[in-house]
């Protein structure tokens, strides 16, 4: 039996590929780690390829995402020339209700609602730690926001944080210094920062269950230390709207669970009265994505600074054209 000799594939020149060969050695979106980021892809489209391929091509080709549950669609008519470019990153972080746990059932992170609310020109990242102390998440925001400088880095970042700290006992200052302490950080990175207010422990606001009066008199203390905290993240959030202090977003979720009916607020929590049920994760991405929306547009309407005035001139020709003295 002759053998034959095993076929070998000549590569093809650049400039006899055609548009879809060119287009398919681009590496698929990818996950990484427990972010479930999809990163950028390694070259982006040009414009000549993008209008020389077919439209149907396009329309199949997965669009940049990060949170997979996040139905896949076509590029947009206004993304089309660049399908890479995203106008908004936004950094999901904080703990287990960042991670979108759900007792009973699989995690539904409020970030996958952001996403389908800011649509395909945003890209939305969700970096939770269940279970993690705002004390302990400077590192691990180093970390991400470092990771991000290499390859783009965030525009917005989010975070909430606080809900573990208050049921091991944490004070109002030393937990506000933390969260003050990771809104710096995201500026120092270039990042404007969100700040979320620490939600109801469960519908009823408890802590722990009230089975004496040392428990009832803990819950107390929760309450007063989270309504002192949110106090004084609106109040930071004022001051930088008016330019009396650094800028920072405000994610006002405290308010919007308790100007809720008793009924549709027990539909939000879980049975554990920490974590949330799939209608408050989305609730906390609807309020997410209007602090975004109205910082967005107060940014488009900031007046342009003011020019320097010109220095008049000495010209008598020009001083003919002015409006007459009163004498």
């Amino acid at each position: 039996m002759v053998q034959m000799p095993a076929k070998t594939s000549t590569p093809v020149p650049a400039r006899m590929r055609s548009p879809l060969m060119a287009a398919r050695q681009w590496s698929p979106v990818r996950t990484s780690g427990r972010l479930r980021s999809a990163p950028p892809l390694s070259a982006p489209p040009s414009p000549a390829l993008m209008q020389s391929a077919p439209l149907a091509f396009w329309g199949a080709w997965p669009t940049q995402r990060s949170v997979s549950p996040v139905a896949r669609r076509s590029p947009s008519p206004q993304c089309v020339d660049a399908p890479n470019e995203k106008t908004l990153r936004v950094l999901a972080f904080g703990d287990s209700l960042t991670s979108g746990i759900v007792p009973t059932g699989p995690c539904r992170p409020y970030a996958e609602t952001l996403q389908e609310l800011l649509g395909p020109t945003a890209l939305v990242s969700d970096s939770g730690n269940s279970g993690e102390l705002a004390a302990l998440m400077p590192a691990r925001l180093r970390t991400e926001l470092q990771a991000a400088r290499q390859a783009r880095p965030f525009t917005h970042v989010v975070v909430l944080a606080g809900t573990n700290d208050l049921r091991l006992g944490a004070k109002a200052d030393a937990l506000l210094g933390h969260l003050l302490l990771l809104h710096s950080l995201v500026r120092a990175a270039g990042a404007i920062p969100v700040a979320v207010t620490v939600p109801p422990l469960g519908p009823t606001d408890t802590a722990h269950e009230e089975s004496c009066p040392v428990m009832a008199l803990e819950n107390m203390r929760c309450r007063a230390v989270r309504a002192g905290l949110n106090m004084s993240l609106r109040a930071h959030a004022a001051a930088g709207a008016e330019g009396r202090g650094p800028v920072l977003a405000l994610a006002d979720f405290d308010s919007a669970v308790t100007e809720l009916a008793p009924e549709q607020r027990k539909g939000l929590f879980s049975s554990d009265n920490l974590h949330l049920e799939p209608r408050g994760y989305e609730l906390l991405g609807q309020v997410v994505h209007r602090a975004l929306r109205a910082l967005l547009s107060t940014a488009s309407r900031e007046p342009r600074e003011p020019r320097e005035p010109r220095e008049a001139s000495t010209s008598p020709r020009r001083a003919q054209r002015g409006p007459p003295l009163v004498t």
